[in-house]
């Protein structure tokens, strides 16, 4: 066995394996690294629940990240043994399809007061008691990152963070119950937020909660507001451009917004690296992502899906021309406006390219232009539809 090798080994990562670690490797692996293990990942690999407790042995565990699907056999009552027995830990990520209840989130609360990365799915018996995330408030006062994204995570309990967990940097609430009234706890608490994602609140989150943001959180680097019902509007995205001149990161999906707000995120953002403009009905056009090409040449990943038309081959030939990083580009859905001009284009200059989608763009994109894009980068992706062979 490998281990025989590496003394005393402070990481160990299982990652996509066929078959189910053994009784044999647990063993072996606990033997070797008991007292000297700090980080154990375990991603798309099955393990027994008697196995995970095993892994408790490891003490001086600092990082536990348990990743996978209905293969992974690991329950939470195990993970939850594997805390109790590790004091510094600083790091859970728990993200396996199982929700944590409240109970399980005050203990890990309970057992690990240096927490400061914490990334769960709380479940519906969170309802109503909060007491675990109020645990996690109180006894946990380093959280800086707090992913609780597609879970049952509401107002109540994230103002119980806001209040406690003021060096917050990074929030995922996405698909969560939050609306304006704990978003603007957390930008009144919180001024060291550098990320926060609300995708999904479906009008609970509003212009109020995003100004809140704007005024109290200048440091941002990412923000991520879509599909709000058009709740979140030109007003706010207009501040955010203004105070927060370190943004990375904007995603504005179904936002009621126009080419005023992102020309002046582009002329107020030079590092911008990520921009989503989809499904915003044409009122983003091909006028402001040519400012972006021009003005943001760290773009790296652009989502123009669903504009009806009004982004085109000049805009996206300007930002392959432009923006020489660009590794995800998504034009699909673009009612014919963007062509193969656009595609070759992206071919000649997008070394870098690692995703292309232009689904929905008709026969305007050819299989030749498809073509010439994994020639010119053989590792990339491309989501197309079905084309016919061309003939010269």
């Amino acid at each position: 066995m490998v281990l025989a090798h590496v003394p005393n080994p402070t990481s160990i990562h299982f990652q996509t394996n066929r078959a189910p670690l053994t009784e044999a490797v647990i063993d072996a692996v606990v033997a070797a690294a008991a007292a000297s293990l700090e980080e154990l990942e375990i991603t798309r690999t099955a393990i027994s629940d008697a196995a995970m407790e095993k892994f408790a042995a490891c003490r001086r565990a600092t990082q536990l990240v348990v990743r996978g699907d209905r293969r992974i056999a690991v329950q939470n009552s195990s993970i939850v043994a594997f805390v109790r027995n590790c004091p510094q830990l600083e790091r859970l990520c728990v993200r396996n399809l199982r929700k944590l209840s409240d109970e399980e989130i005050r203990v890990v609360a309970e057992h690990c007061p240096n927490l400061r990365h914490l990334e769960i799915k709380l479940g519906s018996a969170f309802d109503g008691a909060h007491a675990g995330i109020a645990a996690v408030a109180t006894r946990c006062p380093l959280l800086q990152h707090l992913d609780a994204a597609y879970s049952h995570l509401t107002d109540a309990a994230l103002s119980f963070i806001a209040a406690r967990c003021v060096h917050l940097r990074y929030l995922n609430v996405e698909h969560t119950r939050v609306t304006d009234v704990s978003v603007t706890a957390i930008a009144r608490w919180c001024h060291e937020l550098r990320y926060l994602n609300v995708t999904g609140a479906f009008g609970e989150v509003t212009d109020q909660a995003i100004l809140a943001v704007s005024e109290n959180c200048r440091q941002l680097e990412a923000l991520h507001v879509g599909l709000t019902d058009k709740m979140v509007t030109a007003v706010s995205i207009n501040a955010i451009a203004r105070h927060c001149c370190c943004l990375r990161e904007l995603t504005v999906t179904d936002c009621d917004i126009s080419d005023v707000e992102i020309e002046l995120v582009a002329a107020r953002c030079p590092d911008l690296e990520h921009l989503d403009v989809s499904v915003t009905s044409g009122t983003v056009t091909d006028k402001s992502i040519i400012a972006v090409a021009h003005m943001c040449p760290k773009l790296r990943t652009l989502n123009v899906q669903y504009t009806c038309g009004a982004i085109s081959d000049a805009s996206i030939v300007a930002v392959a021309g432009h923006c020489p990083l660009l590794e995800d580009l998504n034009v699909s859905e673009t009612d014919g406006a963007v062509t193969d001009v656009a595609i070759l284009a992206v071919a000649r200059c997008s070394a870098r390219l690692e995703y292309l989608n232009v689904v929905g763009t008709g026969r305007m994109v050819s299989a030749k232009a498809l073509d010439a894009v994994q020639r010119s980068c053989p590792d990339a992706h491309i989501d197309s539809e079905a084309h016919e062979d061309e003939s010269d």
